[in-house]
């Protein structure tokens, strides 16, 4: 008996089932003799119906099998379909197989956008990450810290331009934790033979949510991306910053975007009144002054930028240069982490507990707190000797 089947190279006959008009499809598969006498063979691909290629084998032993792998390149968006028909020489066909894809526009992720996400998300808790490299056992869509070189991988299951991704992460040497700049940052293969500006978002947003972060603060005010990033430059900026709800929060960290294909960093920033950089959700004004360098992102000709979760304010922007620009706010994610109310019996930032700050501003130890104690409270909260929740608990 005279007949041919098809084997799967893998878990269907498409390599891909999204791609982009520019690129192909493969189908990989083998063809095996399971007759009981050597035969010859055709192998037909249709693509949406329509013959795309055929070929013809040498006589093939039972039990032996050929390896395809047909490369199929559509020139139209939408839905296709391919078929694969195999059958011995004058015999009917003896198996087939069917896959789709689609061909449209792929959304992607530069590299410049995955690290201005990965500043945003601060320091990488590098000490929950495994140790291991990319393979087929079990170490894929995941995390890993390559046992040899020094950096961070993602390594993706999933395949662009044909091969499995690697996002790698220095952060050791001049990198830092997070990384300070995009040379510290590859969008590779698993081979590490590409090179790429930019990944399917559904790739690099896998990899950025899997990412474990060092804790502490989260961003409590974020202004967002400039839609007009430029011009900019290193300087400094001064302006008013409230956020709204209640409660305190210590401001933890403040980070800047980059505009695209450039590099920028906060290298200090403060916030004026009370000690430890805490402040007092609600109306009120905390002065803040941020110091840049690279190419921030600007918005220009705005005096505030306000949203749900609170207000930054213009006051002063002056450059490297020593000039002054009115209205140029820059694009600022303000983490912070909330802080519990003080109590007599608990701690203070300054003090061993509540009632020994009570103690301390009873100058005149009547037990109450008056007019002139209270003073010399706001002068210290001024000066940054207490806190702002110390300062209420006196209140």
């Amino acid at each position: 008996m005279k007949s041919v089947k098809i084997i799967l190279a893998g878990k269907s006959l498409l390599d891909l089932h999204t791609i982009e008009l520019d690129d192909y499809v493969i189908a990989s598969f083998y063809v095996e003799n399971n007759g009981d006498t050597s035969t010859r063979y055709w192998v037909k691909l249709y693509l949406d119906g329509s013959l795309y290629r055929q070929y013809q084998s040498a006589a093939l032993a039972p039990g032996e099998r050929n390896t395809y792998n047909i490369y199929v390149h559509p020139d139209t968006t939408g839905s296709h379909t391919v078929l694969v028909e195999v059958n011995p020489f004058d015999t009917p066909v003896t198996d087939s197989v069917t896959d789709t894809f689609t061909v449209t526009e792929i959304p992607k992720i530069t590299k410049q956008d995955f690290y201005n996400e990965l500043i945003a998300k601060g320091a990488i808790n590098t000490n929950v990450i495994p140790e291991g490299y990319g393979d087929d056992a079990g170490n894929r869509d995941k995390w890993l810290k390559h046992p040899i070189s020094s950096f961070f991988g993602w390594w993706s299951s999933k395949l662009y331009k044909h091969n499995k991704v690697l996002i790698a992460i220095v952060v050791t040497g001049d990198c830092g934790n997070p990384p300070k700049n995009l040379d510290c940052i590859y969008f590779t293969d698993w081979g590490i033979n590409y090179s790429w500006d930019e990944l399917p978002e559904e790739i690099v947003t896998e990899a950025l949510d899997a990412l474990p972060a060092a804790g502490g603060g989260k961003s409590v005010f974020d202004t967002g991306e400039s839609s007009s990033p430029y011009p900019t430059g290193s300087g400094v900026f001064k302006g008013k910053l409230t956020i709204k709800g209640e409660g305190y929060l210590k401001i933890t960290d403040i980070k800047t975007r980059a505009c695209s294909g450039t590099t920028a960093q906060v290298t200090s920033w403060s916030i004026s009144r009370g000690k430890d950089n805490e402040i007092k959700r609600g109306v009120e004004e905390y002065d803040i002054e941020v110091h840049l360098s690279g190419y921030p992102q600007m918005f220009h000709d705005v005096e505030t930028i306000e949203n749900s979760d609170g207000k930054l304010t213009f006051v002063s922007f002056t450059d490297a240069n020593n000039n002054t620009h009115s209205n140029w706010i820059p694009s600022l994610i303000i983490e912070g982490e909330a802080l519990s109310e003080l109590s007599c019996s608990a701690p203070t930032p300054s003090f061993a507990s509540g009632c020994e700050l009570l103690l301390a501003y009873d100058r005149n130890t009547n037990g109450k707190i008056d007019i002139n104690e209270m003073s010399i409270a706001w002068n210290d909260y001024a000066n940054g000797v207490i806190s702002v929740r110390e300062l209420d608990f006196l209140w």
